[in-house]
């Protein structure tokens, strides 16, 4: 297992990498991860972010959901006919993969196949917290998807059922 620091120096690098690609014409040698936060980092986009880093998981039917997956009326009506059709769980994963990519705009080319993949265990990881910490969802799973032909790095969530 990596200990903390190799893996504070591995998304350093990533993250240095990145930002070449997105800057290419500023230098960011002896940068680390933190430098690059504070020169092109703001409280506003770790806000913005927090409601992917850290969502407030939504309960419908006996199911969860990512917060902008119901947002309305409509949303629920779709997933009570999603559900006449199959399973929970089933439905649940549908309706909550996310590739990681479409979270983002205009910025989602500014990483690689590989670094969405990263992402998408970070967001696991957080998100399994999250889910933790919600004790009435306590049950939820997160599954990160591989990038094939079909999709790109993903994850979801769903309850876990017997």
């Amino acid at each position: 297992m990596n200990s903390p620091r190799a893996i504070e120096r591995g998304i350093d690098a990533t993250l240095l990498r990145i930002a070449s690609r997105v800057w290419p014409k500023e230098d960011f040698h002896g940068f680390s991860g933190h430098d690059l936060l504070h020169a092109k980092g703001s409280p506003f986009f770790a806000l913005m972010y927090s409601q992917i880093f850290w969502p407030e998981f939504i309960e419908f039917d006996g199911m969860v959901f990512l917060p902008w997956v119901i947002e309305d009326d409509d949303d629920r009506s779709r997933v009570s006919a999603k559900l006449q059709e199959t399973d929970r769980t089933a439905v649940e994963k549908a309706f909550n993969f996310v590739e990681v990519s479409s979270l983002f705009g205009a910025g989602k080319s500014h990483t690689t196949a590989e670094e969405d993949r990263l992402l998408a265990d970070y967001l696991a990881s957080m998100w399994r917290a999250k889910l933790a910490a919600d004790t009435a969802l306590d049950d939820a799973r997160v599954e990160v998807t591989e990038p094939d032909v079909a999709n790109e790095a993903g994850l979801t969530v769903y309850r876990f059922r017997l």
